[in-house]
C-alpha cells in the first residue's frame, strides 16, 4: 500500500387526501431544535404504542461506527411521547449523527417514547487540563452516563470517556459547526487504537481479529451491491503528531471532536484509505412526485414527498392509492419492524 504523509484529498472523506385524522396532542410543550433519537427505539405513526411503527434494521449493529442515534427536529412533548419531524433538508456538515435512514426525502411527523431521547451537548464544550491535554466537542454530540459525572460521549468511529460538567448537557441543540478536516495530518487512528488525556481516554472502534493481528489496516468501504446491502465504511480518524516511537503527544481529530493527549505511536497507522464509491440506503423503487401528499394506512396524514423520492417495498393498493412496505434499509429483511407503511394517490406515482 502506498504510503501517507500528507493526505488532504483521503482525509477530506471524514468528512396532504380526505385524512381520517389521528389524535394528536393538544398545545404540545417544548418544541424546537435537533434531538438524538436512540436507533434502537420504535418511531410511532401517532403517539399511540399500538400505531403504526418502526425502528432501525441495524439498531444492534455499528453502535460506534454510525453513533446509536438518529438526528431528528422536535416539534414538541406531551404525556411522555415526543413529537418528530424528519429532516428532508439535511446537512450532514451541521450534525454529528445520520438522520433516518431511508426517509431522507420525506417530510413525516413521527413520534416516539420521551425516554428514547439521549442526552446531548447543547453548545460546544472545552475542556483543558494543566498536563496540556484537551478535549473539544461540537454541539450535538451525545452521551451516555457511566456513573456519577462520567459518561461516554460516542462520535462516530470512537467513544471518548469523560467528565461532563454542570450546563453541558441537555436533551437538544440548534445545530452543530462540525470542526474543519485537518490539514496537518499524518496518519489515522487505527482501529482499536487509544489516545489518554488528564481524565479520560479516546479509543477508536475495534478492529477486525485480522486487523488486530496484521500491520495492514482495512479502512475499505463495504460494497453495498451484495447481499445484505453491505455496511458503512469505518470512520477516519486524524492523528497530528511530530512523533513516531514509544508515547507520544497527539491530537485526534473528527468531524465533532478534537482531543489532545498523549498515544502509542504504534496507534497511528500510515496506510491510505480508498476512496469511497458505493453510496448506502440508496432506494430504487417507485419514484414518486415531489410534493405528493403522503398517507398512513388508514388515511391519516402522514406528511409530504419533499422532493422527488422513491418508495420499495411490497406494494397493496387502497382504493386510488398506491401503499408501500418501505423499507429504510436497503437489504433488510422487511420484517414488520423494518417497514414504515405509506400511501400516496396513484396520480402522484411517476
Amino acid at each position: 500500500m502506498r504510503k501517507l504523509a500528507l493526505l488532504p484529498a483521503a482525509l477530506a472523506l471524514l468528512v396532504a387526501g380526505t385524512p381520517l385524522d389521528r389524535a394528536r396532542p393538544a398545545a404540545a410543550q417544548g418544541g424546537g431544535g435537533y434531538v438524538l433519537v436512540k436507533r434502537d427505539a420504535f418511531l410511532y405513526a401517532a403517539p399511540d404504542a399500538s400505531s403504526e411503527k418502526v425502528r432501525d434494521p441495524w439498531h444492534r449493529r455499528h453502535q460506534v461506527r454510525l453513533g446509536p442515534w438518529w438526528v431528528m427536529r422536535r416539534r414538541g412533548v406531551r404525556d411522555g411521547w415526543v413529537e418528530l419531524r424528519t429532516i428532508p433538508t439535511f446537512r450532514a456538515t451541521s450534525h454529528c449523527y445520520p438522520t433516518v435512514a431511508g426517509l431522507g426525502d420525506l417530510d413525516l411527523t413521527l413520534y416516539a417514547r420521551q425516554d428514547a431521547l439521549a442526552q446531548v451537548t447543547t453548545a460546544p464544550v472545552t475542556h483543558r487540563f494543566d498536563d496540556g491535554s484537551s478535549v473539544r466537542l461540537t454541539a450535538g454530540v451525545g452521551v451516555t452516563r457511566r456513573g456519577g459525572a462520567r459518561y461516554d460521549a460516542i462520535v462516530p468511529g470512537a467513544t471518548i470517556r469523560l467528565r461532563m460538567r454542570e450546563g453541558e448537557l441537555g436533551t437538544s441543540y440548534g445545530g452543530a459547526r462540525t470542526f474543519p478536516t485537518s490539514r496537518n495530518a499524518v496518519g489515522l487512528l487505527a482501529p482499536g487504537g487509544r489516545l489518554d488525556f488528564d481524565e479520560g481516554r479516546l479509543t477508536a472502534e475495534s478492529g477486525s481479529r485480522r486487523e488486530r493481528s496484521s500491520s495492514a489496516v482495512s479502512f475499505s468501504v463495504a460494497d453495498t451491491r451484495s447481499r445484505g446491502g453491505g455496511g458503512p465504511a469505518r470512520a477516519l480518524l486524524a492523528v497530528e503528531t511530530t512523533g513516531r516511537r514509544g508515547r507520544i503527544d497527539a491530537t485526534v481529530r473528527a468531524p465533532c471532536a478534537e482531543v489532545s493527549g498523549q498515544i502509542d505511536g504504534r496507534d497511528v497507522s500510515r496506510e491510505r484509505p480508498p476512496r469511497a464509491i458505493h453510496t448506502l440506503d440508496e432506494h430504487h423503487g417507485t419514484r414518486v412526485r415531489a410534493g405528493a401528499l403522503l398517507y398512513w394506512p388508514d388515511g391519516s396524514r402522514a406528511g409530504r414527498a419533499a422532493s422527488d423520492t422513491a418508495l420499495d417495498g411490497r406494494i397493496s393498493t387502497s382504493g386510488m392509492r398506491r401503499c408501500f412496505q418501505h423499507r429504510l434499509r436497503v437489504g433488510s429483511g422487511g420484517s414488520a419492524d423494518e417497514t414504515l407503511a405509506l400511501c400516496v394517490d396513484a396520480t402522484n406515482v411517476l
